[in-house]
């Protein structure tokens, strides 16, 4: 055999083999026969027919290991049984392209993907923004719902005209990777999903908070815990009457951060006693003396640390 199975060829006539087939044969008085000769031709033969040719006339018939070095002067590859070349990966060529259309995009690769498979993930300019559910085309090999967070439709603008979008392939439709909100530039969404990127200007306008929209009104006549909840609105106003003691409480505040609420305390200070949590501070160290007929105003502000403070605002004010 002209090859040794460890890459190494040597001739070989049939009597003797190696470098020094015919001085073996001469220094053994042998003569140059026809079937020696041919033994050795054909073992050159062989040997040649085992080697890959450069004009690509015959094909590799198992694994090509390239021992740390590599090809060079590589072409593109242009079917999807090629090898890519390095310039095509760095470049994005074999996953890149113009998608043209609206709502219902078509591309086409610099190579076919011959069918959709679950984990094709290309990129896409696309030309024009979505108005509505989206389907893209790859190839002719049919179109595909664009969705997005699993199987949910687009909405009009979820892709802009000029972005690049990434579509990942489930087995089933494309997913849009890269969301866009229907927001235009410069818009932050409550969500978070666009998030404030510098100090917002309100130009004169308040934040509102729903809750601290609503107003709550209370009359307290016997013994009892009244607590003041941060979801029934920003104002309180509370009636005390009667030879009763209120404790005082406070529930559903935010958590790390400050919060607060407008308390109208209306003739807190002709009942028995009205009762502090131990826990709750006074602005300025001193807890207040309640009017006895009339309106105590204060604000009951919760800071980040779960401490509560009372600040007064204002005292005996006209009874509203």
């Amino acid at each position: 055999m002209p090859w040794d199975g460890a890459g190494n060829f040597s001739r070989d006539n049939g009597t003797n083999s190696g470098a020094t087939t015919w001085v073996q044969d001469r220094d053994a008085s042998t003569k140059i026969t026809a079937p020696n000769h041919d033994t050795h031709d054909q073992d050159l033969a062989n040997g040649i027919n085992s080697s890959l040719q450069k004009n690509g006339e015959n094909a590799a018939t198992a694994d090509l290991p390239m021992g740390t070095n590599k090809h060079t002067g590589v072409g593109d590859a242009t079917a999807k049984t090629h090898y890519a070349s390095a310039g095509q990966i760095v470049d994005g060529l074999l996953v890149y392209a113009a998608a043209a259309g609206t709502d219902t995009y078509t591309a086409t690769l610099a190579i076919s993907p011959v069918a959709y498979a679950a984990g094709q993930r290309y990129a896409f300019l696309v030309t024009n923004a979505n108005t509505t559910a989206a389907t893209i085309n790859i190839q002719g090999l049919g179109a595909k719902a664009i969705t997005k967070f699993g199987a949910t439709a687009l909405a009009p603008g979820d892709m802009k005209a000029n972005s690049i979008v990434e579509l990942i392939y489930d087995g089933t439709q494309f997913q849009l990777m890269n969301v866009y909100s229907s927001s235009t530039a410069g818009d932050f969404l409550a969500d978070g999903t666009v998030p404030m990127t510098a100090a917002l200007d309100m130009a004169g306008y308040a934040i509102k908070d729903p809750a601290m929209e609503k107003a709550s009104d209370a009359t307290v006549s016997t013994t009892t815990t009244h607590t003041f909840t941060y979801s029934d609105g920003g104002i309180h106003k509370v009636t005390f009457s009667g030879s009763v003691t209120v404790t005082l409480a406070a529930s559903g505040f935010p958590t790390s951060l400050g919060s607060g609420i407008i308390v109208d305390a209306v003739n807190w200070g002709a009942i028995t006693a009205v009762t502090i949590p131990a826990a709750w501070k006074f602005a300025g160290g001193v807890a207040p003396t309640w009017t006895v007929s009339g309106l105590d105003r204060f604000l009951l502000y919760r800071d980040g640390d779960d401490a509560y403070t009372i600040h007064m605002i204002d005292q005996a004010i006209a009874t509203v």
